[in-house]
């Protein structure tokens, strides 16, 4: 079901695909249910990404690859990758065997994550934090060039970015006090320059 949803959403975009790279606040805001779903499946592969990796260098460390020095141990020679390394201790090729399917996954996982960064690309955004799922969007305000910034847990776009450089501070964008008069980008004014 949800994946019906997503090639519909995802058919409804490809026109804007082709549209200018500046996008108002409304455009972007009419992008966000496909970007939310994006960036739910990176935040997961983001977390499962690091997980292993920090499992990876934990293996690394522990049973270095064959080859390399492994001063110390006791049973086999040094690097020789035998199964026991003593009576009883199981030794660095048990490991290697599951190091390298981990590198592996690893790998194809990592291509995962950069297909979901050029799916996000082709709609406009950019991936700012994986981890947080910031992106970043070129858009205008009152007909100024900003960059656009959404996260996550945003029910829409709220902030931009410092200068027009991705990757700056965060700073929230604010409807003038007691303006009705609304700009085509959706807001009056926004607070401090962005």
């Amino acid at each position: 079901m949800r994946r019906g949803r997503l090639c519909g959403l995802r058919r409804k975009f490809r026109t804007l695909e082709r549209e200018a790279k500046m996008l108002s606040l409304q455009d972007v805001n009419a992008r966000l249910p496909l970007v939310r779903s994006i960036v739910r499946d990176v935040m997961g592969l983001h977390r499962d990404l690091s997980e292993r990796r920090g499992r990876l260098r934990e293996l690394r460390e522990r049973y270095p690859a064959p080859g390399v020095s492994q001063a110390g141990r006791t049973g086999g020679t040094a690097g020789s990758g035998s199964l026991v390394s003593g009576v009883g201790r199981v030794g660095p090729a048990v490991y290697e065997q599951e190091v390298v399917q981990m590198e592996s996954e690893l790998a194809r996982d990592e291509t995962r994550m950069a297909e979901y960064a050029r799916e996000l690309s082709s709609i406009g955004g950019s991936l700012a934090d994986a981890g947080l799922g910031q992106v970043d969007f070129n858009g205008q305000l009152s007909g100024e060039q900003v960059v656009l910034s959404w996260q996550f847990d945003e029910p829409e776009v709220m902030y931009c970015r410092t200068g027009l450089r991705h990757g700056g501070e965060r700073r929230l964008l604010m409807q003038a006090a007691g303006s009705g008069d609304l700009g085509a980008g959706g807001v009056s004014e926004f607070g401090q320059s962005c």
